[in-house]
């Protein structure tokens, strides 16, 4: 949020610098200029490396997946909700299944049957990251963000599933046979 001011202040002391270290050099300019598009750069990327690559590091994934684990067999198939695109879940805790973005597609009664004939055992929803929600309450305009509660996941009729576990970062239901 404050990294352009900083970028500017930056590149005013720069100048400054440059002017006592270099009083009548003719590369003055052109060093100034481009020590102050580098700093510039810095500070834009400052955000990118606080999006993208911190949560390259974020232990809560291993965490999640761990859990999924404890709390699932191998056979069972997962539908995931949360966790992030692409069945970072999945692989993590070495269980099948698939990403879905809401529970929505299984209150049709011939979709919940083949889902059930694919081998589908059981639901986890899984909240978002606490260090993501931290991300994103830093962004500009993301002062009221908050991750999604379990409730809003669900659909009528998985909100009567049997819930194996829970706690407050991870949901485990079991779909019913029929």
């Amino acid at each position: 949020m404050f990294s352009p001011a900083v970028a500017l202040a930056m590149g005013a002391g720069w100048m400054w610098l440059m002017k006592k270290c270099f009083p009548k050099e003719e590369g003055f300019s052109a060093v100034a200029g481009a020590g102050l598009i580098l700093i510039t750069f810095a500070a834009l990327f400052q955000g990118l490396i606080g999006m993208k690559v911190v949560q390259q590091f974020d232990p809560y994934p291993k965490r999640i997946a761990k859990l999924v684990q404890d709390h699932t067999k191998k056979e069972d198939r997962l539908f995931i909700i949360g966790g992030g695109w692409g069945g970072d879940v999945l692989f993590r805790a070495k269980r099948q299944g698939l990403s879905i973005w809401s529970t929505q597609f299984l209150e049709d009664s011939s979709n919940f049957k083949k889902a059930r004939n694919l081998g589908f055992t059981k639901l986890v929803v899984v909240r978002e990251s606490p260090l993501l929600v931290a991300l994103q309450k830093t962004n500009p305009g993301g002062a009221d963000y908050s991750g999604e509660p379990f409730s809003r996941s669900l659909s009528p009729i998985t909100a009567r599933w049997p819930i194996l576990y829970q706690d407050e970062q991870l949901m485990v239901r079991e779909i019913p046979p029929n």
